[in-house]
């Protein structure tokens, strides 16, 4: 009875475990965040450029919850007519997106993977 309630233990410590690590800590390579496409290049394209994102699952879905918030953020802001606000309203928009952590991570991979792969990536979630 004792062994059972040990072995019993032990599997769902280890279960728990790796969820936790599946979900928080494991980082994605580009080519698991991007849908596979129906064309052939695109796919070969993201095999061959693939990467270490540094995002985890609980990032992805995070930053999936917020993504209409933030797009509908960005397009109230680009709607703005007087350039100086407008200006003002994107320097608070982008203060208030480095607040949340996940963002934090998508702005390094912009900043070191390039704009074009950051801006796919927030596309793709969105």
């Amino acid at each position: 009875m004792k062994t059972k309630l040990i072995i019993l233990i032990s599997i769902v410590v280890l279960s728990v475990s790796y969820g936790y690590y599946y979900y928080f800590i494991k980082t994605l390579m580009f080519s698991e965040i991007v849908e596979k496409s129906d064309n052939p290049f695109i796919n070969l394209a993201v095999n061959i450029f693939d990467f270490d994102t540094g995002l985890t699952r609980y990032d992805i879905d995070q930053i999936t919850k917020k993504s209409s918030y933030w797009d509908k953020r960005m397009r109230e802001v680009e709607s703005i007519k007087n350039p100086d606000v407008r200006e003002r309203k994107k320097a608070e928009l982008l203060n208030e997106m480095m607040e949340d952590p996940s963002m934090k991570k998508v702005s390094k991979l912009i900043m070191n993977k390039g704009m074009g792969i950051g801006k796919d990536l927030l596309n793709m979630l969105n």
